[in-house]
């Protein structure tokens, strides 16, 4: 909403309808004026700025590219009206994966809490039976295989043992060949050559079907891998048996939470993409264009709402006592000359303000409904607030109210001079003076002295209160 600061008001007084000049010329040089009765409004006037009722500036919630405006300037809007919108492509698909998320989790809860079916134990006392069968199998197959390395690789050491001796005896063959004959050359085909390679034959035979008995039972599958699958199956069917621990239940309540906040954040930033009229009102602003890439904080545009149109001044402490709700006001607007404007004055603070100094106190008057004249916000204007009214009191110009001592009177004019008759003065407004006296009545003249006369005269061009 706009700040408006007011000007401080004062108590001022104006006449209905506006006076002729009363004073004349008497005899010789003698000025006179002529007591009259006439209607006197008090007013407290100030100036102010039109005010709508509230204005707010419409961001969105997050940023984007601006596809659509669908207002203008001065257009009137509705509550919930659609004003402007982001390209929500991306924020739909967000939405939709969102909610895909948490209906998965939602059936995982479900499935975890709601009794199990017999077919789903069933099925999971198959699962269990064919993990032991299949445990079985590999232990069975493994005790044959087992079995089979025994027997295949019991030959391998007598048959190692065969060979380094061989291989012992053909080095010495060849060592005592070279200590006979210098050109001797190992022959293939003796004794100790024909050892050596028969040992090998039977050693290479030890070998690979001890390797052949091993490689079999390894084919027979993993006995740890076979167990595992035998416990898990056991687990499942344990769980469905004994239903879901409260941990179980804990971690799949927190999953579909999480689920929830993310569908919830992202049905935000969707709804965050749209501007609708918070209240009905009128397009003060808009500033952003179509196809611009617009931030979370950027006012977009700005609205008012002008149910109400209103002021407020500022009033000093001294005149507030002088103001109620409900009173009338005379607003006049600076764009329009002299035409008037009704007003009523809606609240009065219950607390005053201090401003460099000065006590006030900030009043509101609404604007009236239903008037012809084009009140728009922002327009300035003088405003007075009709504090009191009086009808046929008596007024003369302020020049006649002569003061002597503490005394103030007026030198009424007879037919044998002049009479001095005490008054009591009352509110001034356009250089007359109220006055209240038992002994005078309109039309009677008096007179005006001169300024070198030796008594005081008395309100002269001032503007002061009541008595």
């Amino acid at each position: 909403t706009a700040i408006v600061v007011g000007v401080i008001a004062a108590a001022l007084f104006v006449l209905q309808p506006a006076l002729s000049s009363n004073a004349a010329a008497g005899a010789g040089n003698q000025e006179t004026a002529i007591i009259q009765r006439i209607s006197l409004d008090t007013l407290v006037s100030g100036t102010g700025v039109v005010e709508a009722e509230k204005v707010v500036n419409l961001t969105f919630g997050i940023g984007g590219n601006l596809e659509e405006i669908h207002v203008d300037v001065g257009d009137t809007v509705q509550s919930g009206d659609l004003l402007a919108q982001l390209d929500t492509a991306n924020l739909l698909l967000q939405v939709d994966s969102a909610r895909e998320a948490l209906a998965i989790e939602q059936a995982n809860y479900e499935s975890l809490t709601s009794d199990p079916t017999q077919a789903q134990i069933t099925q999971a006392e198959a699962s269990l039976a064919s993990a032991m069968a299949r445990l079985a199998d590999i232990e069975a197959g493994l005790n044959i295989a087992s079995n089979q390395i025994t027997t295949s690789c019991a030959d391998l050491d007598t048959a190692q043992t065969a060979y380094d001796n061989a291989q012992d005896a053909w080095e010495d063959y060849v060592l005592a060949g070279y200590e006979m004959d210098a050109t001797f050359l190992p022959d293939d085909e003796s004794a100790a050559g024909n050892a050596l390679d028969d040992a090998q034959s039977r050693l290479d035979k030890a070998l690979a079907t001890c390797d052949t008995a091993e490689t079999n039972a390894q084919d027979l599958g993993d006995r740890a891998s076979a167990q595992a699958t035998v416990a898990q199956a056991q687990a499942v069917l344990d769980e469905l048996l004994s239903g879901p621990t409260d941990e179980q239940i804990t971690r799949q309540s927190a999953l579909v939470m999480q689920r929830q906040i993310a569908l919830q954040q992202a049905e935000n930033n969707l709804a965050d993409a749209s501007l609708y009229a918070p209240f009905s009102g009128i397009v003060t602003d808009v500033r952003v264009t179509e196809g611009e890439q617009v931030g979370a904080n950027t006012v977009a545009i700005i609205i008012a709402d002008d149910s109400q149109l209103h002021f407020m001044i500022d009033v000093d402490e001294q005149d507030v006592f002088a103001l109620n709700e409900g009173q009338p006001a005379r607003i006049t607007l600076s764009a329009l000359g002299d035409t008037l404007v009704e007003g009523v004055v809606e609240r009065i603070a219950p607390s005053a303000s201090l401003n460099q100094g000065i006590t006030t106190y900030p009043v509101r008057i609404n604007v009236l409904e239903g008037q012809s004249v084009p009140v728009r916000i922002g327009m300035t204007a003088d405003i007075e607030i009709v504090t009191g009214h009086e009808e046929n009191v008596l007024a003369i110009d302020s020049r006649a109210i002569l003061r002597d001592g503490n005394e103030e009177y007026v030198l009424v004019s007879t037919s044998l001079g002049s009479q001095r008759v005490a008054v009591q003065t009352g509110d001034l407004a356009n250089g007359l003076t109220v006055i209240y006296a038992d002994t005078l009545k309109d039309g009677q003249t008096v007179l005006i002295e001169d300024q070198t006369t030796s008594t005081t005269r008395i309100g002269a061009g001032l503007l002061r209160g009541g008595n």
